[in-house]
């Protein structure tokens, strides 16, 4: 790729007297670069990961047995760290604050997440498009009206090239990137950029986490109220010449409860199981998520967790398996494998409490991890997620399943769902921080 430089920063045809720096092209229009910022955040651990493939095997409806294979990912044995910066260079509107660690405004933007050789100074030399954050390479995003109080969903880079040189205290940018819809991004940028440390944690604690087993069947029993009984059956009533509700619900198979009736015939077997509890855990999100939920960006799913209501017990699950307990269904596919390991019998709680970033290095070896609730005793696993990352995570207590009763008013009548609430354990996990940088700062 060719690159020249043009400088038509030195001087300007803007009416208010300020120079533009650089020029940003998008689409083939233009913008003036009046400002950037380098941005300092942790650094990047780069572990390796390496191709993992699980075979989900069953037998479908038809009786068929059924091998499908199932690619995703494990962590390699490569680990390196790498600079963590974010170049932004903006438009005129967009203002650095360095109190806030944050730029304000409105205007053109466009930013590379450049992974340095050097973790704590931005290398100058090209950097390629590269995900893998991996020495010398970048990723990133633009917008050509981004604003920081709405949200604004900016491009992607798929391709392209940034230079970064030193000239003094100045730097010179020159860039070529395409777009993952296929566009030119263009541009060229020369004078000073601002510096700042981004304040981030090293380590990170999630608590008060309620992480439900996932349950291969949940039953939902349908009931109806004596008024919606009556409103629907009263003419079969009337011509049987039955009055009591009671009598009519024995004979049709209804079982009465508490002056509701449940449908045992008409129960829903195998209920939306993508709804079924909120089962798994992502280490970047901090959030727990409905296996429809996590579909969406399968991942980033690290943690999963099962319930084993014949064995009553617990069990954690690597994200990849999960897709046999919800109907083998490929919207179901994550991709990420994660080991556990019961902690050792001398981990204790003051080593848990001790955990920092530098402490998390343990030898982990593959085990099925079990957490009976019969004399249920608090307890920690270790994990490894299929991205390197390890952690521990602290059993403190358990709740058992419950029902949810769903109600619907209908002319009068009510009719409704039982729904079983899964049993879930109450945790702490501690793991380095996964800290996901904004695309653009």
């Amino acid at each position: 790729m060719l690159w020249t430089l043009s400088c038509f920063w030195a001087c300007s045809d803007k009416d208010d007297g300020i120079s533009p720096r650089g020029m940003l092209q998008i689409y083939g229009r233009s913008y003036d670069l009046t400002s950037g910022v380098i941005w300092q955040n942790n650094p990047n651990i780069v572990t390796s990961t390496v191709p993992y493939v699980w075979e989900d095997k069953y037998v479908d409806d038809g009786g068929n047995e059924v091998s499908d294979r199932i690619e995703g990912f494990e962590t390699g044995d490569e680990r390196v760290e790498t600079g963590n910066f974010l170049l932004s260079l903006y438009e005129e509107g967009l203002v650095f604050n360095e109190v806030l660690e944050t730029a304000k405004g409105k205007a053109a933007c466009i930013c590379f997440h450049l992974a340095s050789p050097d973790i704590n100074r931005l290398v100058p030399g090209k950097y390629v498009f590269d995900e893998s954050k991996k020495a010398h390479t970048f990723f990133g995003y633009c917008s050509s009206e981004y604003n920081t109080q709405e949200s604004v969903r900016p491009a992607a880079f798929a391709a392209g090239e940034v230079m970064v040189e030193e000239v003094g205290e100045d730097y010179r940018i020159v860039f070529r990137c395409e777009t993952s819809v296929g566009g030119e991004i263009s541009g060229e940028y020369f004078g000073k950029l601002d510096f700042c440390r981004v304040s981030q944690v090293n380590s990170m604690e999630y608590k008060d986490i309620s992480l439900a087993g996932l349950m291969e069947k949940v039953k939902i029993t349908s009931w109806y109220s004596d008024v919606f009984i009556k409103m629907v059956y009263g003419s079969l009533m009337e011509t049987m010449g039955i009055t009591s509700v009671d009598d009519f619900a024995e004979m049709m198979g209804l079982e009465a409860d508490n002056g509701r009736y449940f449908d045992v015939e008409n129960s829903v077997e195998d209920y939306d199981l993508g709804y079924n509890g909120i089962s798994l855990f992502s280490l970047t999100t901090g959030l727990g998520q409905l296996v429809s939920d996590a579909s969406k960006k399968p991942e980033l799913i690290d943690l999963a967790l099962l319930w084993d209501k014949t064995k009553s017990t617990f069990c954690f699950e690597s994200p990849i398996r999960v897709r046999r307990w919800v109907g083998h269904d490929d919207k179901y596919n994550f991709p990420c494998h994660t080991i556990y390991m019961n902690a050792p019998a001398d981990f204790s709680d003051a080593d848990f409490e001790n955990l920092n970033a530098e402490t998390f290095s343990f030898t982990i070896t593959e085990e099925k991890v079990e957490i009976p609730i019969q004399d249920f005793q608090p307890s920690y696993v270790f994990f490894q997620t299929g991205k390197g990352v390890q952690g521990v995570i602290k059993i403190i207590s358990w709740v058992p399943e419950n029902v949810q009763v769903r109600v619907d008013a209908f002319m009068g009548g009510m009719i409704g769902d039982r729904i079983p609430i899964n049993s879930a354990l109450l945790m702490e996990i501690k793991c380095p921080a996964v800290v996901a940088n904004p695309q653009i700062r």
